[in-house]
């Protein structure tokens, strides 16, 4: 008798185990269903981020900014509601055929867990329309409108501002929605679970190193980069002994190549900062975020996020799968309607000097650039005997000119400080003239008197001189 109730129990307490293991797979399963809804969501925002790049181009032609075509597509060539997507187009199962299982399916969690979750995607869902109708507002304020009359033309952009603030509050919410999806996920033991905790890790960095750009934030890039090359070989090595074979072999591998492009990106905006022409006013957060780091992630690159949770649902791993980062948006305005050519850092707060850009030294100047305004005028020019110097000057991390000949003329540039932080002007040399080092002066008025500063740089270092605003004293 002792014996049969012993195993009754030992059936008893297995039968509960399995029972918690079971709840525990639906409560995972439902989070990626959140995270299968946020991602796609993401992806159909991509689109409609897309098109009003493409508004926002044309319309500046209006005015007398050059426009670059950054897409080819327009809203004829795509569904009436790019979430919705009737005809699948760009999703297997799409946001609102996930959100509206999501809604069906809600009981597996606690009551108040999920009411949040859920409150949570309905907001990003209610988003994600309004943004879809978004686009059709602006084509059609732009067929009925003269958009050579400046009051109308000012309309469209306030219409493209809206989309600004709604990818923010997409942002905010999903970023929340996140969070709460990683609390609530219970742990499972499984032998991948190394293995995805790794990438895990590479992904939280690159996450990290996604959203200061976003915020334009001074953080430890160094650090960041340095933590995702040390978390690639234990990717691999926790893929051992049994590695992932043939597609979920492939997968793993392109996975790994994307954090490696993803770092090698970041490195790229660390250590040159030079953007292409076509994104030269958007600045270089906004295209190292939106074009070359976050597509080594999310889907419409072929990023890493969509490789790895192939792997998690083809092998059926309790794990939680990746979540992507959305883009952000921001309106770019012609000259005329700004009427200011005033160079303003796209790195509004600067805390640290840099130490090196494009593999040379920095050096920096035993003198400062005092001045008395938050806004100046300086002259830039060969010092003393033109030699044909060729130097490209960077104003706090921004690129403002490149490859410019100084013995052509001098170049006038006017500046708007940070008010807070460190500022900087930094003089690097393309060539060396014909007599060597690249000796270039800049001169400016402090308290209603000229003041010259001289600047030397080679191919090996570059030089720095830090700008500090005293205001005026009384005379």
């Amino acid at each position: 008798m002792k014996v049969f109730i012993i195993l009754l129990s030992l059936c008893l307490s297995t039968t509960s185990v399995s029972d918690e293991y079971q709840s525990a797979l639906s409560d995972i399963d439902l989070l990626n269903e959140y995270v299968e809804f946020t991602n796609g969501s993401i992806h159909g925002l991509l689109i409609i981020h897309r098109l009003l790049e493409n508004f926002n181009q044309d319309i500046n032609k209006y005015v007398d900014l050059e426009g670059y075509k950054l897409n080819d597509f327009s809203n004829s060539d795509l569904p009436k509601d790019i979430f919705e997507d009737k005809d699948h187009w760009f999703f297997k199962r799409t946001p609102y055929e996930i959100y509206n299982g999501i809604e069906q399916s809600g009981s597996h969690l606690q009551d108040d867990d999920h009411a949040e979750l859920f409150r949570l995607a309905t907001e990003m869902k209610n988003i994600c329309r309004a943004l879809n109708q978004l686009r059709f507002d602006i084509e059609s304020y732009i067929a009925t409108h003269d958009l050579n009359q400046e009051e109308e033309l000012k309309g469209i952009y306030l219409l493209l501002e809206k989309g600004v603030k709604m990818y923010d509050d997409f942002y905010s919410r999903s970023s929340v929605l996140e969070s709460e999806i990683v609390e609530l996920s219970p742990q499972l033991e499984h032998p991948k679970t190394a293995y995805i905790s790794h990438i895990s890790d590479a992904h939280q960095s690159i996450k990290t190193i996604l959203r200061a750009l976003r915020d334009k934030s001074d953080i430890d890039y160094d650090a960041l980069l340095e933590k995702i090359k040390s978390v690639v070989p234990r990717i691999e090595s926790a893929n051992d002994p049994n590695p992932l074979r043939g597609r979920m072999g492939h997968r793993h591998s392109n996975a790994v190549v994307k954090m490696i492009e993803a770092h090698d990106n970041t490195y790229l905006f660390v250590k040159t900062a030079q953007v292409p022409e076509e994104y030269k006013l958007y600045g270089k957060f906004y295209y190292y975020h939106n074009s070359e780091v976050i597509n080594k992630m999310n889907l419409y690159g072929n990023g890493y996020v969509k490789e790895v949770n192939e792997i998690i649902k083809e092998l059926a791993l309790p794990a939680l799968m990746l979540i992507e980062e959305p883009h952000f948006y921001q309106v770019i305005y012609p000259k005329k309607l700004d009427d200011d050519e005033t160079i303003v850092s796209t790195d509004n707060l600067i805390e640290k000097l840099p130490e090196e850009l494009l593999d040379r030294e920095i050096v920096t100047s035993t003198r400062t650039m005092i001045v008395d305004s938050m806004t100046f005028h300086l002259n830039l020019y060969d010092f003393k005997l033109q030699d044909g110097d060729i130097v490209s000057v960077n104003y706090n991390g921004d690129w403002v000119l490149e490859s410019y000949s100084l013995e052509d003329k001098p170049i006038k540039l006017k500046i708007e400080l940070n008010p807070e932080g460190k500022n900087y002007l930094l003089m690097h040399a393309e060539n060396v003239g014909r007599r060597p080092p690249n000796t270039s002066a800049v001169s400016y008025y402090y308290q209603g008197e000229r003041q010259e500063i001289v600047m030397q740089s080679d191919l090996n270092a570059s030089e720095m001189i830090e700008i500090k605003y005293i205001a005026p004293t009384k005379k």
